[in-house]
């Protein structure tokens, strides 16, 4: 069929090519693994955040009264956010699952 000499040039083409492709696809791994950096800090974050909201929410009130005005004056923005913030925050999502799924029963 073929002469051996174009079999071999074929052979030192294909390693060549395989090589070349495995370079490549070390290269592109080492780019996810770079780009995915921010990704995996973030979601650490966010884990760390999940694991203390409870910790936060007992300890809103405290904080509240600590950001609380010691002279019986008015409250301070910082101590009504820490108190009432997490109450609103509920009532927007309540609010907003309680609309996107009256959305989905009259689309539906």
């Amino acid at each position: 069929m073929y002469p051996s000499a174009e079999l071999n040039l074929l052979a030192g083409r294909k390693a060549e090519l395989r090589r070349s492709i495995s370079e490549r696809r070390a290269a592109l791994v080492g780019a996810a693994q770079r780009a995915a950096k921010p990704l995996v800090w973030m979601d650490r974050a966010i884990g760390l955040v999940r694991r203390a909201l409870p910790l936060l929410s007992i300890l809103r009130t405290p904080m509240a009264l600590f950001a609380a005005p010691k002279s019986g004056g008015k409250a301070s923005l910082a101590g009504s956010l820490v108190l009432w913030g997490p109450l609103v925050l509920r009532a927007v999502r309540f609010a907003s699952s309680a609309l996107s799924s009256k959305r989905n029963r009259v689309a539906g």
